[in-house]
């Protein structure tokens, strides 16, 4: 896995061309340890898109020497985390003001008033070899899917009849077990030995249902639905779907998954 190496500011950036004919980008950065010069090879266009709209990049790679010159070799830019982290979390709480129905707005108020749970939520990646592996990826990830859902529930275009309020908390809880699953200290994530034993799909479930227990009344038709959300919400589930929005969730996700990088990474 690419080392992720710190935020840095873009001081210059020269697209240059390599002896085979390939584009490459040559760039200055500089960081905690000063300017370095940068060398990008992989999807230079999009690289050249996010430097167009930002001179605050976060790098992911390794450091080199090659005759006696140091340089960043890039494998991965994307807009800073601390950019991403203010813009992401903005975002979040803007949509989940449409989490109203007063039941489902109780269970997700019992986890946000959690700040172990919901800090790691806003820091931890999404996976750490796989869609959205960056600081903040699951936040990034879940925001991305709860506002596909949002505008799915207000598209024309959609015919069945979707509750608002289920769809987005179901998309706020199905990969929730990754808050309890993944670390992150200083620029280092890894998985945490519970996380391995036991599954984010399961470590979220679980967190829920805890939660449903410490409700009063909580119907149980809707604890029903929503714990059938996290666990089916893999492909690869043996549970599956019960509802439209357990479908949702289901596409949404992998929808978030295989597009990830597009504006961001």
């Amino acid at each position: 896995m690419n080392k992720f190496l710190g935020d840095f500011k873009v001081i210059d950036r020269t697209l240059r061309i390599s002896k085979n004919g390939a584009e490459y980008l040559r760039i200055i950065v500089e960081g905690e340890q000063g300017a370095e010069i940068a060398y990008c090879y992989n999807d230079v266009a999009h690289c050249l898109k996010i430097l167009d709209q930002t001179d605050s990049v976060s790098l992911y790679g390794f450091r080199m020497v090659n005759d006696g010159k140091s340089f960043i070799s890039v494998q991965r830019l994307m807009i800073s985390f601390v950019q991403l982290y203010v813009d992401y979390t903005t975002r979040f709480h803007e949509i989940i003001k449409y989490i109203s129905e007063d039941n489902c707005h109780e269970v997700f108020m019992s986890i946000y008033r959690e700040p172990d749970i919901i800090s790691s939520f806003f820091l931890v990646p999404a996976s750490l070899n796989s869609h959205h592996a960056h600081m903040s990826g699951l936040l990034v990830h879940t925001v991305e899917a709860m506002e596909f859902g949002l505008s799915l529930c207000e598209s024309s275009l959609f015919k069945y009849d979707i509750d608002k309020s289920t769809l987005l908390l179901g998309l706020f809880l199905h990969d929730i077990g990754k808050a309890l699953c993944y670390k992150v200290e200083g620029y280092d994530m890894f998985m945490t030995d519970r996380g391995r034993k036991i599954g984010h799909v399961t470590m979220g479930a679980e967190l829920f249902l805890n939660k449903v227990c410490d409700l009063k009344d909580f119907p149980v038709n809707l604890k029903e639905k929503l714990v059938n959300i996290i666990l089916s919400h893999h492909y690869s589930s043996k549970v599956k779907p019960i509802s439209i929005e357990a479908n949702i969730v289901r596409n949404l996700d992998s929808l978030s998954a295989s597009i990830e990088g597009l504006g961001v990474v």
